[in-house]
Parts: C-alpha cells; sequence; structure tokens
C-alpha cells in the first residue's frame, strides 16, 4: 500500500454539520484514513492514534463535499473583451481558475454542461489524469445545433 492510502489525518475541534439532519456536532474529531473517514465523534471520546496528523479546525465549520449539479466552466460569454493571442488559451485558464474556485467553495463535484471548446471534456481528463487539481466532473460537452 502507498503512503496515501495510509497516512491517518485527524480533522479535530470542528463543528461538524454531517448532512443528515442530525444537529451539528460541535468539537468533533474526525479521523481519516487514506481516503475514507474512518470514525467521527465528539473530542475526548476517540483516542487519535500515535502518529497521526492532527488539523485543529476550532472555530471552524466542517461538512460534506456539495455538488454542483448544473456548471458552465466556460462560455465566451463570460469574456468581456477579446483577450490578446488564442481565445481557446484563454478559455483554459479561466476555466482551470473556475475549477479552483468551486473547490475552494466545498464543491467536491460538478456536472459542467454545454462548454466552449470542449473545455468540460479536456478539464475533466486534466483532473482525472492529475495534471490539474480540481472537483470530479461529468461533462456533458457542448451541444450542437
Amino acid at each position: 500500500m502507498s503512503e496515501q492510502e495510509t497516512k491517518r489525518i485527524a480533522i479535530s475541534g470542528a463543528t461538524l454539520i454531517d448532512g443528515s439532519g442530525s444537529p451539528p456536532l460541535a468539537e468533533a474529531v474526525v479521523l481519516v484514513k487514506g481516503k475514507r473517514i474512518e470514525k467521527v465523534s465528539a473530542t475526548g471520546v476517540v483516542e487519535i492514534p500515535l502518529g497521526t496528523e492532527v488539523i485543529d479546525a476550532r472555530g471552524k465549520f466542517l461538512l460534506p463535499g456539495l455538488v454542483d449539479a448544473h456548471t458552465h466552466l466556460f462560455h465566451e460569454g463570460f469574456v468581456p473583451l477579446s483577450p490578446k493571442g488564442s481565445l481557446l488559451a484563454y478559455a483554459t485558464v479561466v476555466t482551470a481558475n473556475n475549477l479552483r474556485t468551486a473547490l475552494q467553495a466545498g464543491i467536491i463535484t460538478l456536472r459542467a454542461i454545454s462548454d466552449g471548446y470542449h473545455a468540460d471534456l479536456a478539464m475533466r481528463s486534466a483532473v482525472r489524469d492529475h495534471i490539474l487539481f480540481g472537483p470530479r466532473i461529468y461533462a456533458a460537452g457542448k451541444v450542437s445545433a
């Protein structure tokens, strides 16, 4: 197993909103091993194993990743003035920036619809191939008239 699959992280002290409808859990501890959540509990209830990286999240909120089911990563209408050089190159920069913004807003999965230059398809491949860091993308491609 790789280090990434076995690395342990504890997120400690945040208020957890788990999305189940249960009331928020103050001072939560979330134990993560690799890509999976192992355990969730209140501080003091679970023991954090030795060697675990601890992230102090006191004063913050923790919630499941969000899904945006209707996104346009790029459209020529996003560009108020024609850029110097290639519009396609500019579209790539705008699209990559929009993916970063989505992640910063907590969106870990999105459905991209009818993006110009097939930007959604290209970005889906770049994220899948670990060339670009971004949310999981379900891409529709560009609509044909």
